[in-house]
């Protein structure tokens, strides 16, 4: 007992420990009572314990409950995640796709404000992406956009993003750039990054680039939308100038694209009403002087700007498919009325228009013109009145379609011209293959042949060029008489510039066709010069000597061959040619007889020899070879004499038409130019003695008994030269910004140029009514005028030019 005593109180204990006895209270308990205390305990422990199991058996039931709530809410936080992810990134690169990039984009605008820095936002697409799907499948092709993601992730920063658009497009957005140049070293990392060689499976593939097209925020200030429409305008320029590369947009151009679509609006609502009008600038036949055709040129009557020129609208009507087919609409259709409208009246011109590349390469064109010209009433009697000017290089794009559709319209009676000669391809063989009847050679050429030996060669060669296959040539922009000269003595056909006239309205024409004056320079030379007649002779003695050989080769030949030339003196070139001739200016040289009567003696041989050998049978025997040999080496001889005196001709004609624009032929009077006037510019002082020495002309003529025809010539000259001369002036004040460093002594120029050209436009006019005119009156303003002018206003002016020349 004593020892179940002790047990018992050492497993009691725990009751001590627990709380529920004290130790004291233990240590006094009897065993019975420690049974029953134990007992006691045991039931409330069995009682405690039926609460515990059915308290932990609810804990076990609500844990359940929870466990699989918290299954339940994981599930609906993946499927959230997975749902964010399809909505916001590529299933294939897991990039950024283009609703997560609108918002980073956003928001990178909004920093860029803020912190006063700068966005790049790249348009990328890669080149021969879809050579690669087309060759090695879409596996490889998605294995290659992984790719590249990976590589442009790898080199952006964290704060900027790289998005997949779809396809092979993809944009990155640099951030936090303090400048739009810093850019630039990343864009030279993507370019050579994605062109590197793609490892894919067995497959190497190094047929990818990149381009790209990049705008910046907020030097580009338009909506995120917008940026992107940019850069992927930026990116086509790319593809379109080579691939591998990046370009920058441009927000000048944008904006100018945007203004020029805006006025070409306002031009189609202007050619609707009726706002446009055609102007026409006359062309002269270099050696007659006769104006026989005009070239039709478009003007825009703007209410606000006046006229307006074609280079300052064309451009934008030539940009737009629809408003180019009306324009081309309606200039044919006002150039046909006008031509109509001038037969009635008895002037018969040819108009001259420009087509555009869009209408001459129209299949039906010639079907449409038809159709165009029919409801005018006069059908197809308009077609010999119509020269059609086509570009070079558009005729020459398409050269099948270009010949069929010119031999159609030549076969209606319409002539072609090649327009802006030498600025294009220009070759002999594209001469041979087109059938054109005009070629225009550029203005530029012209303009600048007298200062620059290689423009010389140049329009030197076309005019050869054409003179070779027999098709007409017309000189654009001559302005001096000098070029005039010039061109003649090179065997040019035709004149067209401001020497002849400036464009005009269709009511201006007739006046001034009517009252046509060539400068009397120009008439001298005209009437004096042979044309072409070296090339001419050239030809002639070409031609003459192969004839010749293939006689001689016949006549020598085996009798029992037919003989196979038999070349009658009429068919001979050079016998045309002797023929126009005659009667012509070189009909008065010396040498001229004595080449025709040698000439014809040749034939005559030639021929006597031809009718012996098919008689007889036998060949030319060698006296007789050489006899024809020393004739026809005489005819050379003076051939070449002929050459050297029309070279003579020419040197002294022009040798006098320079002596004459110096002055230096002009009797004396009391009109003379004093060296005191003198305003120390070369040309102006130049232009200021021909004035001096119009109006000295004019006083010597003027003197006697002057008709009324005489004092409307002199007075058309003198306002002919001094609008000329008006013209150097302002373009030289111009050139050097004149209005704004001298603003007074400009305007008073430009009044000078008004008050003189009305009061000369008077002083005409009234001529042409027969109004009593006081010469000497006229002729002593006259003087006062222009030498006022050239002490007060010119030498001022003189003196501003030498400065900006130093």
């Amino acid at each position: 007992m004593p020892l179940f005593s002790s047990n018992l109180r050492e497993r009691l204990s725990i009751l001590v420990s627990s709380g529920c006895l004290s130790a004291d209270q233990l240590s006094a308990l009897s065993e019975e009572e420690l049974v029953d205390q134990l007992l006691q305990c045991y039931d409330a422990l069995q009682c405690r314990y039926g609460t515990l199991s059915n308290e932990m058996q609810t804990l076990q039931d609500q844990l359940h409950v929870t466990q699989k709530l918290s299954t339940h809410v994981q599930e609906l936080h993946d499927t959230r995640e997975r749902l964010l992810e399809l909505a916001n990134y590529d299933a294939l690169t897991k990039l950024p796709n283009r609703t997560l990039l609108a918002d980073r984009l956003e928001i990178a605008c909004s920093y860029a404000q803020r912190d006063n820095t700068c966005v790049a936002v790249c348009m990328i697409d890669l080149d021969g992406f879809k050579q690669v799907n087309d060759t090695y499948g879409h596996n490889v092709g998605d294995a290659v956009l992984i790719e590249a993601a990976q590589r442009m992730k790898r080199i952006s920063r964290k704060h900027d993003t790289v998005a997949r658009l779809g396809g092979d497009e993809f944009v990155l957005i640099l951030t936090k750039l303090s400048q739009c140049e810093e850019s630039a070293m990343m864009l030279y990392r993507v370019v050579n990054l994605l062109s590197r060689p793609y490892l894919i499976g067995e497959h190497r593939i190094e047929s990818i680039s990149a381009s790209i097209g990049v705008t910046f925020y907020p030097k580009d200030p338009v909506a995120p939308d917008q940026l992107l429409r940019h850069a992927d305008e930026a990116m086509y320029k790319s593809k379109k100038s080579g691939k591998n590369r990046f370009t920058f947009f441009d927000v000048d151009t944008d904006n100018k694209i945007r203004a020029n679509n805006q006025t070409i609006s306002r031009i189609t609502a202007s050619l609707q009403k009726g706002d446009f009008t055609l102007y026409y600038q006359p062309k002269v036949n270099a050696l007659s002087g006769e104006i026989l055709e005009v070239e039709a040129l478009a003007r825009w009557r703007h209410p606000l700007l006046g006229i307006v020129s074609p280079s300052e609208f064309l451009p934008l009507i030539e940009s737009d498919e629809t408003l180019n087919a009306a324009f081309d609409t309606w200039v044919l259709t006002e150039a046909c009325r006008q031509i109509i409208a001038w037969q009635k009246e008895g002037l018969f011109l040819k108009i001259c228009i420009n087509l555009s590349v869009r209408l001459f390469r129209r299949q039906d064109f010639v079907p449409w013109l038809t159709r165009l010209v029919a409801p005018l009433g006069e059908g197809k009697e308009i077609f010999p009145f119509l020269e059609f000017e086509i570009l070079e290089n558009a005729a020459l794009e398409n050269l099948p379609l270009s010949k069929k559709i010119i031999h159609a319209c030549q076969e209606l009676g319409i002539s072609f011209a090649l327009d802006d000669f030498g600025t294009g391809y220009s070759s002999m063989m594209h001469l041979k293959e087109l059938p054109i009847d005009t070629i225009k050679i550029d203005k530029h050429f012209v303009l600048g042949m007298l200062e620059e030996s290689a423009n010389m060669v140049i329009v030197q060669a076309m005019i050869a060029m054409g003179n070779a296959f027999d098709i007409h040539v017309t000189a654009e922009g001559v302005e001096h008489i000098e070029q005039f000269i010039t061109l003649l003595d090179l065997g040019c056909d035709d004149i067209q510039g401001f020497i002849v006239a400036k464009p005009m309205p269709k009511e201006e024409l007739p006046e001034f066709i009517r009252h046509f004056t060539p400068d009397p320079r120009w008439q001298i030379v005209a009437h004096s010069l042979p044309s072409k007649i070296d090339f001419e002779l050239l030809l002639a003695a070409t031609n003459h000597n192969h004839w010749l050989e293939r006689s001689l080769e016949s006549l020598s030949s085996d009798t029992s061959r037919e003989l196979h030339v038999n070349l009658p003196s009429q068919e001979c070139r050079m016998s045309q040619w002797l023929e126009e001739q005659r009667t012509g200016e070189l009909g008065r040289f010396e040498t001229f007889a004595a080449l025709e009567a040698l000439h014809q003696e040749l034939h005559q041989r030639i021929a006597t020899l031809q009718d012996q050998a098919a008689s007889t049978r036998k060949p030319l025997n060698q006296q007789e070879r050489l006899l024809i040999l020393e004739t026809n080496a005489r005819l050379d001889h003076l051939l070449r004499q002929m050459r050297q005196e029309v070279e003579a001709v020419k040197k002294k004609i022009i040798l006098s038409i320079k002596l004459w624009k110096k002055g230096d032929t002009m009797a004396s009077s009391t009109i003379a130019w004093d060296k005191s006037y003198e305003v120390g510019i070369e040309d102006i002082d130049e232009q200021h003695r021909i004035l001096v020495s119009t109006l000295k002309e004019a006083d010597e003529k003027l003197s006697g008994d002057a008709s009324q025809a005489m004092l409307e010539r002199i007075t058309k000259d003198l306002l002919s030269y001094a609008l000329y001369h008006f013209e150097t002036e302002e373009e030289k004040m111009q050139q050097y910004d004149y209005a704004k460093t001298h603003p007074r002594e400009y305007e008073t120029h430009m009044k000078q140029h008004r008050d003189f050209s009305a009061k000369v436009v008077q002083i005409r006019d009234d001529i042409k009514m027969n109004k009593p005119i006081n010469k000497d009156d006229l002729i002593t303003f006259l003087t006062q005028w222009l030498i006022n002018r050239i002490n007060k206003t010119d030498k001022k002016l003189g003196l501003f030019l030498q400065q900006q020349a130093q």
